[in-house]
C-alpha cells in the first residue's frame, strides 16, 4: 500500500470520527439541557400549530407562508410528523392562515417560544418604490392533549356536517364532508373541510377541540403561574411581539433575550440555526440564565451552538443553588473585616475624639450611611442572585464599591494620622523643653511616639527609659523625670507631669487640628458615599439593561 494510499485511509478515518464525535457531543449537549431545565407536564405532548397573517396585507400572507414553510422544514429537521390540516392560500401565493399538528418527541418543548407575533421589515415584492414595510404575523402553539389529560361527554357536543367549500371538485358540493364541533358549555368551535371523507374531518375537528379545551384548561390552572413566569403559550403571547426579521440588515433579532442572529435565508431554512435558537430560549428561560452581555451576535451558523457559552451556563445553573448562601457569607465577610480594620478604627477615632459636635453627628451620619449602603447592596445581591438573570454584574460590581470606599477610608485615616504625629513630635516637644528648660527623658519619650496616646500609666509603669546623653544608663519609671535640681521625682509627681505635658496637649493639639481640617473630613466621607451611591446606581442600570424581565 502506497504512502498516499495510508495517508486518505487514515483522513476517512479522522473524518468518520470526527463525525461521531459531532453526534456525540449533539447528543450529550441535549441530555444536559434536559437535566438543567427538566420536563413539564405537558412539554412531550404533540402539538397544533397556528400561524394567521397579521397587519400588512398581501405582504404579511407572504411572509406568514415563508413562516408556516419553515415550520414544516424543521419538524423533518427533527424527524417529526408535520400534517396540514388546514390551509388557506392568498390571490399571491401567500397564507392567510393555516393549522397543522406536529407531532414528534418534545415537540411542545421546542416549539412553545414560537408562540407570539412575528415582524418582517423589508422591501415588499409589490412594492415598486423601494420602500422598506413592516408587517406581522401571529403563531398559536396549542399542546395536544392526550385522551388522559381531558375527556369530554359526548352529550355536551353539538356536530354540524356542511359542504366544503374551496377546490375539490364536484364531490365536495354534493356531500356534506365538511365537519363543525361546538362545545356547548365553553362555547368553543372546531370545524375542518381539509378531507374528502366525512369521517376523517371528524377526527380532526374532534382533534382541534380537544386541544382548545386543553389549552383554555392550562390557561386557567397557570393563571397565577403566569404573573411570574413569562411563557409565550397559545393566545397569551399573540399581543406581544417576539421577534423581528430585517431583511435589509440580515439579521433576526428574538427580544426576549434579545439575542441576534445574522443571515435570514439561513434561519428560515429551518435547519441549525433555528435549532439553535430554540435550545438557547429553553436555556435561558427555564433555568433563568440570560447572557451577562446584552446580545447574543451570530454569525454564519453551525451545527452547534458556541460550547464555551454553554459550558458557562451550565456552571452557572449548577453553583446557583448554593451562590445565595456563599455571596451572601462573602459579603458578611467583607463587612466584618472593614469593621475590625485598623485603618477604619484610627479614622472612628481621630472623629470621636474631637469636641465639635457637628463635624462629630455629621461624621456618624456618614458611617451609618455607609452601613445603609452596605445594607442595601447585601439585599441587592441576594435578590439578583435569587430572582434576576444578572448575577455576575451587580455582585462583583458591588464589592469594588465596598472596598474602594473602605480604602479610601483607610488611606484618609492613615495620612490624616501621620500628619498629626508629626506635629505632636515637633510641637509638643519644643512646647516641654521651653516650660521646663531642662534636659530630660522627655527627648527619648517624644522620639519613641507611635501615636497620639502611645505614652499612657500603664506605659509609665512597665518601661524603662534612657537618655539621649546617655545611652547606657537606664532611668526606671520613677525616674522618668528629672526634677530642676537634677534629683528624680517620686512616681505621683511623674505620672501628673505625664498627663499634664503629655496627654491633655495631645489632645487639645488633635482637637484643634480636627476642627480645623473637619470641612476636608466631611468633603472626603461624603466622596466615599457618593461612590457607593453610584456603584450601586449603575449596578442597578447594568441589571435593567440586561435583565428587563426582572426589574
Amino acid at each position: 500500500m502506497s504512502n498516499g494510499d495510508e495517508e486518505a485511509e487514515l483522513q476517512a478515518l479522522v473524518n468518520t470520527e470526527i463525525e461521531d464525535t459531532l453526534k456525540h457531543i449533539q447528543v450529550l449537549e441535549e441530555k444536559l439541557v434536559e437535566l438543567l431545565v427538566g420536563t413539564e407536564a405537558v412539554d412531550k405532548n404533540d402539538i397544533l400549530l397556528e400561524v394567521t397573517a397579521g397587519v400588512g396585507g398581501q405582504e404579511a400572507m407572504l411572509f406568514t407562508g415563508e413562516m408556516f414553510d419553515m415550520y414544516g422544514s424543521y419538524a423533518s429537521y427533527k424527524n417529526w410528523s408535520f400534517d396540514v390540516i388546514d390551509f388557506e392560500k392568498s390571490e399571491l401565493g401567500g397564507v392567510r392562515h393555516a393549522t397543522a399538528i406536529i407531532a414528534g418527541h418534545d415537540v411542545y418543548k421546542y416549539l412553545k417560544y414560537e408562540a407570539g407575533v412575528h415582524r418582517v421589515q423589508r422591501v415588499p415584492r409589490t412594492e415598486k418604490a423601494g420602500r422598506v414595510h413592516t408587517s406581522t404575523m401571529t403563531v398559536a402553539v396549542l399542546p395536544q392533549p392526550t385522551q388522559i389529560d381531558i375527556n369530554v361527554n359526548t352529550k355536551d357536543l353539538k356536530i354540524d356536517t356542511f359542504r366544503a367549500t374551496g377546490a375539490g371538485g364536484q364531490h365536495v358540493n354534493k356531500t356534506e364532508s365538511a365537519v363543525r364541533i361546538t362545545h356547548k358549555p365553553s362555547g368553543i368551535v372546531a370545524e375542518c373541510q381539509q378531507d374528502r371523507s366525512q369521517i376523517k374531518n371528524r377526527d380532526i375537528a374532534m382533534k382541534i377541540l380537544l386541544s382548545r379545551l386543553y389549552q383554555k384548561q392550562l390557561n386557567e390552572q397557570e393563571a397565577a403561574f403566569q404573573q411570574k413566569r413569562k411563557m409565550q403559550m397559545g393566545s397569551a403571547g399573540r399581543s406581544e411581539k417576539i421577534r423581528t426579521y430585517n431583511y435589509s440588515q440580515d439579521r433576526i433579532t428574538d427580544h426576549r433575550g434579545p439575542i441576534t442572529f445574522h443571515n435570514v435565508p439561513l434561519f428560515l431554512s429551518g435547519t441549525e440555526s433555528f435549532d439553535d435558537l430554540l435550545n438557547t430560549l429553553i436555556l435561558q428561560t427555564c433555568c433563568g440564565l440570560w447572557s451577562a452581555f446584552p446580545s447574543y451576535t451570530w454569525g454564519q451558523m453551525g451545527v452547534h451552538a458556541n460550547l464555551l457559552e454553554m459550558a458557562v451556563e451550565i456552571a452557572v445553573s449548577i453553583s446557583k443553588r448554593r451562590i445565595f448562601m456563599l455571596s451572601g457569607v462573602a459579603i458578611l465577610g467583607v463587612g466584618v473585616w472593614i469593621l475590625v480594620d485598623p485603618n477604619l478604627q484610627d479614622f472612628i477615632d481621630v472623629v470621636h475624639i474631637t469636641e465639635d459636635e457637628h463635624f462629630r453627628n455629621a461624621a456618624y451620619i456618614l458611617i451609618a450611611f455607609g452601613a445603609f449602603i452596605f445594607l442595601v447592596g447585601f439585599c441587592g445581591c441576594c435578590g439578583a442572585i435569587r430572582n434576576s438573570k444578572c448575577l455576575l454584574g451587580f455582585y462583583i460590581l458591588f464589592l469594588v464599591m465596598v472596598f474602594a470606599g473602605e480604602l479610601a477610608a483607610g488611606i484618609l485615616a492613615a495620612v490624616y494620622k501621620t500628619e498629626i504625629i508629626k506635629k505632636f513630635e515637633t510641637e509638643l516637644g519644643t512646647s516641654i523643653k521651653i516650660d521646663y528648660r531642662e534636659k530630660s527623658s522627655w527627648d527619648v519619650v517624644q522620639a519613641k511616639l507611635e501615636c497620639c496616646g502611645a505614652v499612657s500609666v500603664n506605659d509609665y509603669d512597665n518601661s524603662t527609659w534612657q537618655t539621649k546623653q546617655q545611652p547606657g544608663i537606664k532611668i526606671p519609671a520613677s525616674c522618668c523625670i528629672l526634677s530642676s535640681d537634677g534629683n528624680p521625682e517620686n512616681e505621683d509627681e511623674c505620672k501628673a507631669k505625664i498627663s499634664k505635658y503629655f496627654e491633655q496637649p495631645c489632645k487639645d493639639k488633635l482637637v484643634q487640628w480636627v476642627e480645623s481640617h473637619s470641612v476636608i473630613l466631611i468633603g472626603v466621607g461624603c466622596g466615599i458615599a457618593g461612590l457607593q451611591i453610584f456603584g450601586l446606581i449603575f449596578a442597578i442600570l447594568l441589571c435593567r439593561s440586561v435583565d428587563q424581565e426582572k426589574y
